[in-house]
């Protein structure tokens, strides 16, 4: 989170932020008498008390209470995290139970009993204040999680924290850009500094505070209250002879009111006027704190009362720099009936609107302390925002088999090649979050009859970008996109204008993730492959640049497992190998020949296994040991999976894109088998309207895969006819036409696979990223993995989704 915190002196901080109340005078004689010297500075829970009964003052606080709540966390929270105090409105307060409540937390209250630098996360001994010290980092991630569950639990554009270090302080600010404190002060010896800031706050109207007052709760036994309850449990209707295809929106709406806090949404949408929303908890929600912050909802529509239905809304805090448009304008340019039409598989706007004058300032703070000294500003500036689509999908990785994968991967390409082309918008951020599975009807194009169908929806445009820009530099400081499914190019240059080349290996990447976890393969370590693979990173001077294994595979068109083997996938799980029988000495089996093929083992070369299960070589003269040892028995592989040849085709045609501008020598290696399709079990064809209607003149002969090929030349050294090949196979990767053929080739193939080939996730259900598992035994999240933004490796999430 380098550059994003800035400390400002204490008068200028309440200025800014906390300016004194227009209709009430401030009593500063009172507020400079107050005194905090009953605080005892250790040890830490002997001040949890002395500070709240200090504050808990009526003419301090008239209408909000001090708690403290350093013993129980927050019951209705899957944090399972508490904060040593904070202050409450008083009918939401903590009672009894002084359970932390981050639903209805005002403003956090944070101890610590050092007054100097060891346990202060704010370094001012540098121009960065982020500090270096393990426990200084441990501590500021601390207090960041905390903000972090105030802005998940609540509707938020803000949030204040109060951080007791001994006998001094910091007021601190969050927002989605950064944070800004107040440099250190003494609160026992300048008692009117912390007392100011309090009796400030407690007459700060919600939006001062921070609230969002666009949303609303919806209280139990309220009419809205009763509504949703009402459509939650509505049956849809059913239409004689056609299947119903909306069954999962209205389990999806159930699902988000369990254990919910409710909310009346506001989208004020500059065509229609003020729009309406119920909801419940986010089907999706971000990590961290900097950044767009987005929210996913499947909400009820009641603007109208006549007209209510469900939709998909979308609040997040977009980048508000220059050129980048909003979403809902982009969804309306694809959505239009110009330049060829509307563009299909994308989301269908409902309506839109950036929410008030809702906008970060921790930019602006910077600017304001940094700006003179010819330093670019690292933070960005984010207004919040609200979208509305009428379709609701369901995430990418509930496909039922291979086959509905590549249908899907194709709607996906047809959607980015008609914006592309006719358009004339680049997505720039393909993700798993990103592609959607839309349960939905169409008519057979022989029989007419209503036929229910999944196709995909290509969703999340606030990224894309018009093709026609001069590119002038990027929009945003830094990369664009969503780490795991970058391109190995892009992570390898963070200024990279972002071409369709890099948005199809995004989609190979995105198949790989999903056959990765849920597709039968020779891979032990899923973990360790998604780490490498997805989430590795290199860091030199302060940026962050793709892993390793990422990079490799792209310039040598292969992909390897844990093993440096060629990763192959299978029609079904392969047997596990037999395992290592330990042996015991030999005078144990001449006692007990009976047992010795139970008890012992034999290598191929006819050496014997030690009970560490290295092989050892054998007397071959002697009879006890050839009698004893039966012959190994070695396990097959399964028939190889066809989806093998898609992964090397498109392999083939990056690699001749990386080799034409990323020139790279590779050694040579050998090829792998060749995924065939006779093994497959014999099911039943089924006809796709989908398929028949929308790609019949892509149904071309079946695909034949050329396995992996020994390494090409460098481009310098071919002949004219090799490089003119190379350069077809590196054109074919920008040609939407040339990938959706290879994609319908395969899924017309794949009629003939098992639709039995998907298992369960094989991602570890414990995994953690690699930045995250130096603090997995620490209850406190980092600093890192809390104030993340898109321009660095992710360090948790396992969805990996980018909305």
């Amino acid at each position: 989170m380098g550059g994003k915190m800035i400390v400002i002196e204490h008068a200028k901080f309440m200025e800014l932020f906390v300016p004194a109340p227009e209709r009430e005078v401030e009593p500063t004689e009172r507020l400079s008498s107050l005194d905090f010297s009953k605080i005892a500075v250790t040890p830490e829970s002997a001040m949890y008390g002395p500070l709240m009964d200090a504050l808990n003052q009526d003419w301090l606080l008239p209408h909000d209470h001090a708690v403290a709540t350093p013993h129980k966390a927050d019951p209705t929270s899957s944090s399972r995290k508490k904060i040593d105090g904070g202050i409450y409105p008083r009918q939401h307060a903590p009672t009894n139970s002084e359970e932390t409540r981050w639903g209805y937390i005002e403003l956090s209250i944070e101890c610590k009993t050092m007054s100097g630098a060891q346990q202060d996360p704010f370094d001012e001994d540098k121009d960065d204040p982020e500090p270096i010290s393990g426990l200084r980092r441990s501590i500021l991630g601390q207090i960041m999680t905390y903000s972090v569950l105030v802005f998940d639990d609540q509707h938020r554009t803000h949030h204040y924290t109060l951080l007791i270090l001994g006998d001094t302080a910091r007021i601190i600010r969050w927002d989605r850009s950064g944070v800004v404190a107040t440099h250190k002060f003494n609160y026992v010896q300048n008692p009117l500094m912390l007392a100011q800031f309090i009796w400030r706050f407690a007459r700060m109207s919600p939006a001062e505070r921070g609230h969002d007052i666009t949303a609303v709760r919806v209280l139990p036994g309220s009419a809205d209250y009763k509504l949703m309850d009402e459509y939650a449990s509505k049956i849809p209707k059913a239409t004689p002879g056609i299947p119903p295809v909306e069954d999962h929106v209205h389990r999806l709406f159930k699902k988000s009111l369990v254990n919910a806090s409710r909310w009346k949404l506001r989208v004020d949408d500059a065509d229609k006027g003020p729009q309406y929303f119920l909801v419940g908890n986010a089907d999706f929600k971000a990590p961290g704190l900097a950044g767009r912050g987005t929210r996913t909802y499947v909400a009820l529509d009641v603007t109208h009362r006549t007209r209510r239905s469900f939709a998909y809304l979308k609040d997040a805090w977009r980048v508000a720099h220059l050129n980048i448009d909003q979403e809902g304008d982009i969804l309306k340019v694809l959505n239009s009936d110009d330049n060829g039409g509307p563009v299909n598989y994308v989301p269908t706007l409902r309506c839109h609107g950036d929410v008030e004058a809702q906008v970060t300032v921790s930019q602006d703070v910077w600017e304001m302390k940094y700006g003179g000294k010819g330093l670019v500003c690292p933070l960005k500036t984010h207004r919040h925002y609200r979208l509305v689509v009428n379709e609701v999908g369901l995430p990418l990785s509930e496909f039922q088999h291979t086959s509905e994968l590549l249908a899907l991967f194709t709607c996906v390409i047809k959607a980015h090649g008609q914006a592309y082309n006719g358009k004339g918008l680049i997505h720039r951020d393909i993700s798993a979050g990103n592609i959607l599975i839309y349960p939905t009807l169409r008519p057979h194009p022989v029989t007419g009859k209503m036929q229910a169908t999944r196709v995909a929806l290509l969703a999340d445009w606030e990224l894309a970008k018009r093709v026609n820009e001069d590119d002038e530099g990027p929009r945003q400081p830094d990369r664009t996109g969503t780490w795991q499914f970058l391109s190995a190019s892009a992570l390898s240059r963070p200024s990279k204008r972002i071409i369709v080349q890099d948005d199809m290996e995004s989609l190979f990447h995105l198949l790989l993730y999903q056959a990765i976890r849920y597709l039968p393969h020779n891979c032990s370590d899923v973990g360790r492959f998604i780490d490498q693979y997805f989430d590795g990173y290199e860091q030199d001077r302060g940026v962050y640049y793709g892993g390793e294994k990422k990079m490799r595979s792209m310039r040598d068109g292969i992909l390897s497992n844990q093993l440096l083997e060629p990763l192959e996938f299978y029609l079904s799980e392969p047997t596990p190998p037999p395992e290592p029988i330990l042996l015991q000495p030999m005078t144990e089996v001449s006692k007990a020949p009976e047992n010795a093929e139970a008890t012992s083992h034999a290598t191929a070369g006819g050496g014997s296994l030690t009970q560490s299960g290295i092989p050892s070589q054998a007397d071959p003269g002697s009879p006890s040991t050839k009698s004893a040892l039966p012959e190994p028995t070695l396990a097959e592989d399964p028939p190889l999976h066809p989806i093998n040849g898609l992964f090397n085709d498109i392999l083939q045609l990056i690699k001749a894109h990386y080799s034409l501008y990323v020139p790279r020598t590779v050694k040579s290696r050998s090829s792998a088998k060749v995924a065939s399709t006779q093994d497959a079990e014999e099911e039943e064809s089924h006809d796709d309207p989908l398929l028949m209607v929308d790609f019949v003149a892509h149904v071309k002969t079946a695909p034949t895969s050329k396995g992996i090929p020994a390494a090409r030349p460098s481009p310098s050294t071919m002949s004219p006819a090799n490089l003119a090949d190379l350069e077809a196979d590196a054109a074919k990767l920008a040609s939407h036409d040339a990938m959706v053929d290879l994609f319908v080739g395969y899924y017309v193939e794949s009629k003939k696979w098992s639709k039995k080939d998907r298992v369960p996730d094989k991602l570890p259900p414990k995994y953690r990223r690699r930045n995250e598992r130096r603090i997995a035994a620490s209850i406190k999240r980092s600093a890192d993995s809390t104030f993340e933004t898109s321009d660095r490796p992710p360090k948790r999430n396992c969805t990996v989704g980018g909305r």
